[in-house]
């Protein structure tokens, strides 16, 4: 079960890709910034926010940078 931050973050992105992806997208950001997506917490997000970004480029890189500053501010 993902942390209450990682839930938050796939609420995010679920309007634009879906529960099912944004929750696939969420834990690949973590396994790229080598965290464990049922503890990720608000420190973690430095490293996190930036490899969602990277994930979320498909939904084009505007779209991924004001994500990134998003899940930054949670």
């Amino acid at each position: 079960m993902p942390s209450p931050i990682a839930e938050k973050a796939i609420a995010m992105i679920s309007p634009s890709v879906g529960d099912f992806l944004a929750r696939a997208k969420v834990t690949a950001a973590c396994k790229r910034a080598h965290l464990d997506v049922e503890k990720l917490d608000r420190k973690d997000l430095p490293a996190f926010a930036p490899q969602l970004a990277v994930i979320c480029e498909s939904l084009g890189h505007t779209v991924a940078s004001q994500l990134e500053k998003n899940v930054l501010a949670l």
